[in-house]
């Protein structure tokens, strides 16, 4: 047993260099378990006088460890280092990103907040953005906000064709737009409310996706009968307030929908 007072004076806690672990009794014979296991010996700084008083106060205002206490230190001080508590954090930010970014697209997509049980929400009394005829067709298919005008104003054509109620939805359609846009619907086509050349254009191009956003069938002719309403309102087809590209997709539309090919392409789905 060492009585060297050099060895005895304190019960400081010196720290290891190597390793940074620490010892209730430093006696500067004896390695850390960390290095023990290494074959090392431990490398110590020395500390002045009044850091290691200061230390050593503080280390005994600590509670006492236990004995399993001991040896959870023993074997987290030379195991490998434990990543499964920072992996877990990671994924959990890695998570909540996802979710701000899928909310906020998912708002940007449909409006409202993504609320799209409600009746009368926002997207149902506001007015789709003006679609621009020269840029529509490459903007159908990149830009979020045209889509939701093209479901917005198809589900307007088909609810009201088909006098769709709060209540009664006809069997088979499952879009819950359609039915928060009904009460609107009426308003817009047997209102006589004003239709811009945008709305005609984007109904259109929804008949011409049949097979991406429509039911079946019987919906194509409930979106045609309400184009041809809407077409109605400003005066009919030829009478110049048109121009020709609307002509020429309405014209298109009403061959490319009563050919076989239409037909045999919905055959399976009705």
């Amino acid at each position: 047993m060492v009585t060297d007072p050099v060895f005895q004076r304190h019960r400081a806690v010196l720290s290891c260099t190597r390793c940074r672990g620490r010892k209730k009794k430093c006696n500067r014979m004896l390695p850390c378990n960390n290095c023990f296991r290494q074959g090392v010996e431990c490398n110590y700084s020395h500390r002045n006088e009044s850091h290691l008083f200061r230390h050593e106060k503080r280390f005994h205002e600590l509670p006492p460890l236990t004995a399993a206490a001991d040896k959870d230190d023993e074997a987290t001080s030379h195991g490998p280092v434990q990543k499964h508590k920072v992996g877990d954090l990671g994924n959990l930010v890695s998570y909540l990103c996802i979710m701000i970014v899928g909310l906020q697209q998912y708002d940007r997509t449909y409006g409202c907040h993504g609320r799209l049980t409600s009746l009368r929400s926002q997207y149902c009394t506001t007015r789709p953005r003006a679609i621009d005829p020269s840029f529509l067709y490459p903007e159908l298919l990149r830009n979020d906000s045209v889509k939701f005008s093209l479901i917005y104003l198809g589900a307007r054509m088909y609810a009201a064709q088909l006098g769709c109620t709060r209540g009664k939805l006809p069997s088979g359609s499952c879009l819950q737009f359609k039915v928060a846009a009904i009460e609107n619907i009426r308003q817009a086509v047997e209102g006589r409310a004003i239709i811009s050349e945008a709305d005609i254009l984007a109904v259109l191009f929804m008949t011409m996706s049949y097979n991406k956003h429509l039911d079946n069938h019987s919906e194509w002719t409930a979106h045609m009968d309400g184009i041809k309403k809407m077409i109605s309102l400003r005066g009919g087809c030829d009478n110049g307030q048109h121009g020709e590209l609307i002509r020429d997709l309405y014209a298109w539309c009403m061959e490319y929908g009563t050919s076989s090919s239409l037909c045999a392409s919905f055959a399976q789905d009705i």
